[in-house]
């Protein structure tokens, strides 16, 4: 039975008269307390709970369409269905008016409200369905509004004993707690193993102008934020979805303390690779054996570094696209895969981004899709050593060339005039080997202002 894992905050953005509307249309959870009118208890409750595909798939919408973006998205929908003769008959414009979403009010409801009333009309009335699509196609393209980091630690270091999801919770609650007055975490285990911590805590302050019947007035306020934590044993992975990328470090620490010999382990080295893709050229995606339930994957977007510039390429087969460019020398920094999974009513995308950025555009189906990354090479950086090809233009600090080479061979190299040092300020990159999990994206540059050099 599937799972629910409904952000947090839209429990508190949300009038629970309208959680209680959702249930009905869709299916109640397992185990919850239809009595209770808690924000914070109904959340709890509904983290990991138990329900029916329905729900599930309800949940996923309000999850989808619950950002401001997306009010802007089901707007420019609606007109393109209103125009394509979806609402002559009346029927879509009476369920949105039956679930308080009347067109004409929503810009004055919260996106959260406003996804929630258009997830029950949907739910009872089939005529909303072109509307639905037309704005889930559009955003389940566009990049998640906060894109997960992947971390990843060596199995080595992960202590056999099974660390509880109370231990872990606990450490990332203690994060959280030095961020703001206040916070709470609750965690459940899905059927797979894979620990889910939901984590609810202050944003930092902010402020500006509202507007309401008596005019404008000043404003201060800590709003909630709900960062997503989960941790897979199985690989040691980890998959952050925070609004603070600084409180991903202290996460990823905090739990490595609990599980790890290392306090360090998930943030020493990349998370991801796509150096597989190098090896295996243009006919990639087609040699590929897939685990079920994914039957197909294409490559619709690449990126390729060679030191000097990026080169992107996009399309049905971006790597055959690539491939003239890739034999240049270089290596691949980022792309988008195109699944199809049985199930998923349309493609589901996963997003990579060198070394520790992943996003998958459907999360009921996430867990397929990273099984067919992993099977993909995906999540083993460092199985495929660098070559000739993927270290051009050949300018790299000295440790990752004794890290390639050996040492003793870098030293003959240097002799020979083979390998010849170059004035730091050259090359932009990273010399120290400490932040070689930064990957080549990491640059630095020499501070303009007198007043800042010597201090940073």
């Amino acid at each position: 039975m599937p799972r629910l894992f409904l952000s947090p905050e839209l429990t508190f953005a949300c009038e629970p008269a309208l959680l209680r509307r959702l249930f009905e249309a869709c299916g109640f959870p397992a185990k919850l307390d239809r009595r209770s009118r808690d924000a914070l208890v109904i959340a709890r409750m509904l983290w990991g709970a138990e329900a029916s595909a329905s729900l599930a798939d309800a949940v996923a919408d309000v999850q989808l369409f619950a950002t401001s973006i997306a009010r802007d998205v089901l707007l420019h929908a609606e007109r393109d269905a209103r125009d394509a003769g979806h609402f002559a008959d009346g029927r879509a414009d009476a369920a949105l008016a039956a679930a308080g979403a009347s067109v004409a009010a929503w810009m004055d409801r919260t996106p959260a409200d406003l996804a929630m009333r258009l997830v029950i009309a949907r739910a009872r009335e089939a005529a909303l369905e072109p509307l639905v699509e037309r704005a889930k196609i559009h955003l389940e393209r566009m990049l998640a509004p906060r894109i997960p980091f992947e971390l990843a630690a060596h199995p080595a270091v992960i202590r056999a004993d099974d660390a509880t999801p109370d231990a872990i919770a606990a450490a990332v609650l203690a994060v959280a707690r030095a961020e703001g007055p206040w916070s709470d975490a609750f965690v459940a285990r899905d059927d797979d193993g894979v620990i889910a911590i939901a984590v609810l805590r202050a944003s930092p302050a902010d402020g500006g102008a509202e507007i309401d019947a008596r005019g404008p007035r000043r404003v201060v306020r800590r709003a909630i934020a709900a960062d997503v934590v989960r941790y897979f044993p199985v690989d040691a992975r980890l998959s952050i979805a925070t609004s603070r990328p600084l409180l991903a470090i202290a996460y990823a620490n905090a739990i490595a303390r609990v599980v790890s010999v290392d306090p360090e382990a998930f943030t020493r080295r990349p998370a991801l690779t796509l150096k597989w893709l190098q090896n295996a050229g243009p006919t990639a995606s087609r040699a590929l054996t897939l685990p079920a339930p994914v039957t197909s994957v294409e490559i619709i977007a690449l990126q390729l570094a060679d030191g000097a510039s990026r080169i992107e390429a996009r399309g049905d087969d971006a790597l055959t696209a690539l491939a003239p460019a890739m034999r240049r020398g270089g290596y691949l920094t980022r792309g988008t895969f195109r699944f199809v999974v049985d199930g998923a009513a349309r493609p589901v995308d996963a997003y990579v981004e060198l070394p520790n950025r992943l996003s998958v555009s459907d999360a009921r189906f996430e867990g397929a899709v990273r099984a067919a990354l992993a099977a993909m090479g995906v999540f083993a950086p460092g199985a495929i050593a660098d070559d000739i090809v993927t270290l051009a233009p050949w300018v790299h600090p000295e440790w990752r060339w004794r890290a390639v080479v050996g040492p003793s061979a870098f030293d003959a190299m240097v002799e020979a005039g083979l390998l010849v040092r170059i004035a730091p300020r050259t090359r932009a990159r990273v010399a120290d080997a400490s932040q070689g999990k930064l990957g080549a994206g990491a640059r630095a540059f020499a501070l303009a202002n007198a007043r800042d050099r010597g201090k940073h």
